[in-house]
């Protein structure tokens, strides 16, 4: 467990959510709030790590421990049946003409936490920006699971927990989604999160997010805790 020394200043450095980071918003949100958009946060808050905060604000207590965590267990499916990708490096969403829009299942462990202390969480997968994309915006959508991966690839039964946006112009480094609810109710119990990550809406864009390759170029858990 790591002491995180500047919440703020880890969160602007490593993580731009879908070129969002801490833009100053407009809206009628509040401070705690959830934001996704520019004009989710009202008066002069800013949106930063989906949530509206103070400028200078943090979305997390300062004296929070960051928890990172990696996929046990990752798996590309693409086309009507679902079947593994052969290209493991690179997950595509969105319109792909050469192939299916693929998905991306990933298992995380629970955490060992007690639900009270975590404060937020976060999945996170790191675009793959050399590869090429489109001019409109590709959302995502993150699904829950009963249980693991069925024998035929993609399971019967999906329940939206989440949704991203990602930028499809050159810029945008990381689609975030805020998994906190999903990681709180299984907090201290024994057992697995089963997720799903799908393309709800492409307009004529695609994206590509690393799976594996580099220091923690593939997706990647974070709990942040007292």
């Amino acid at each position: 467990m790591k002491r995180v020394a500047s919440s703020r200043a880890f969160l602007m450095a490593s993580v731009v959510w879908l070129g969002v980071g801490a833009s100053s918003c407009h809206g009628a949100g509040s401070t705690g709030s959830s934001c996704s958009y520019v004009s989710d946060c009202g008066g002069r808050l800013e949106c930063l790590a989906n949530t509206c905060v103070q400028p200078g604000g943090v979305p997390v207590p300062q004296d929070s421990d960051r928890i990172v965590q990696e996929a046990s267990s990752l798996v590309i499916l693409e086309g009507p049946n679902g079947q593994a990708s052969d290209s493991p490096n690179l997950v595509r969403f969105g319109d792909v003409p050469t192939q299916e829009s693929q998905m991306l299942y990933l298992r995380f462990s629970a955490t060992s936490l007690a639900p009270e202390k975590v404060n937020r969480a976060f999945l996170l997968l790191r675009i793959a920006n050399d590869e090429p994309r489109g001019p409109g915006r590709v959302k995502l959508g993150l699904y829950r699971l009963d249980s693991g991966l069925p024998s035929s690839g993609v399971p019967s039964r999906w329940l939206r927990a989440s949704d991203a946006e990602a930028w499809g112009t050159p810029g945008a480094s990381v689609v975030r989604f805020d998994v906190t609810r999903l990681v709180s109710a299984q907090a201290g119990r024994s057992g697995s999160h089963h997720w799903l990550v799908s393309a709800t809406s492409a307009n004529g864009s695609k994206i590509s997010a690393h799976t594996v390759g580099g220091d923690r170029m593939g997706p990647w858990l974070e709990v942040y805790s007292q």
